[in-house]
């Protein structure tokens, strides 16, 4: 049986005035008759998903910043959850997403674990003033909102970048799904990685300077959102300079002298159908000589 939409709680403090009151999206927690008017939809299941490219070995062997990370225990723990999904083995309904609609926001109370299988959600938070700070950007294939698992409500909020398909479940199902099928040693892996690349990104906010954190934060998408090309890595989905920005701490202006300087050194290029290009090699080396 489906559960009912998990209840709203008081926004908590940081959390008045959020720039998702303005929003005129709602969030979406389990099936409601009322959600296509508010541009989700229920949606058969779809198995298409992007792959992440391999790190490079260069970077694996001695560079220090977020970038090192490679989370290959979190796309294998996502690739069995799907596979559990696709074999029933775990309840998993599906609805669609409209583009820049919230799937939960910041001070809702909810106990369910995302899948996205198709399309990409960002995780924000918000300051006092409205700043906004992007957190993640998760494509086809990622797992978000495991931080039910700590109860209480959401300190973050869901947004579709682009129509999305997901697939919920409740934490409690979840994780006796994991129990099951042995998978709680992978989950706990894949949360101490994410846990890491948090720590590595607060801090590079301290250690480095925004030109290397743009460096770093454009290599983590390329390895996570793109397609490898011989050397580079092709990013298809458009990502704005204010988001770039947001997840680097800087401002929009710096953000664009940055990429200039980038595309003049042929570290980035800009080619048409396409976000960006990557020469992974370029950009690598670049971030070395500045440590």
């Amino acid at each position: 049986m489906d559960r009912p939409p998990c209840p709203t709680a008081a926004r908590p403090p940081g959390c008045d005035s959020c720039r998702h009151r303005s929003r005129q999206v709602s969030a979406v927690h389990g099936p409601d008759p009322r959600i296509r008017a508010r541009g989700v939809t229920t949606h058969t299941m779809l198995t298409d998903r992007s792959t992440a490219a391999p790190p490079a070995d260069r970077a694996s062997r001695g560079f220090a910043m977020s970038t090192t990370l490679a989370p290959l225990s979190s796309t294998s723990f996502a690739e069995r959850l799907e596979s559990m999904i696709t074999r029933e083995t775990l309840s998993a309904p599906s609805v669609r997403v409209d583009k820049n609609a919230n799937v939960y926001n910041c001070g809702y109370r909810c106990d369910q674990v995302y899948l996205v299988r198709s399309g990409r959600i960002k995780t924000v938070m918000y300051s006092k003033g409205g700043k906004e700070c992007l957190l993640s950007i998760h494509p086809a294939g990622d797992l978000f909102g495991e931080l039910c698992v700590l109860g209480g409500p959401r300190a973050e909020t869901a947004i579709a970048m682009v129509p999305t398909v997901l697939q919920y479940m409740t934490m409690d199902a979840f994780l006796v799904a994991m129990r099951r099928e042995g998978l709680l040693e992978d989950f706990v892996r894949h949360m101490a990685t994410r846990l890491a690349e948090q720590q590595q990104v607060i801090s590079d906010l301290v250690t480095v300077d925004s030109e290397q954190r743009l460096g770093s934060t454009l290599l983590s998408l390329g390895r996570k959102l793109g397609k490898r090309e011989a050397r580079t890595l092709r990013i298809d989905e458009k990502i704005t300079q204010e988001e770039l920005a947001g997840m680097v701490g800087t401002t929009r202006s710096r953000v664009g002298h940055f990429l200039k300087r980038f595309r003049e050194a042929g570290i980035v290029e800009v080619r048409q159908g396409c976000f960006l290009r990557i020469d992974e090699e370029r950009l690598v080396a670049y971030l070395d000589n500045r440590m």
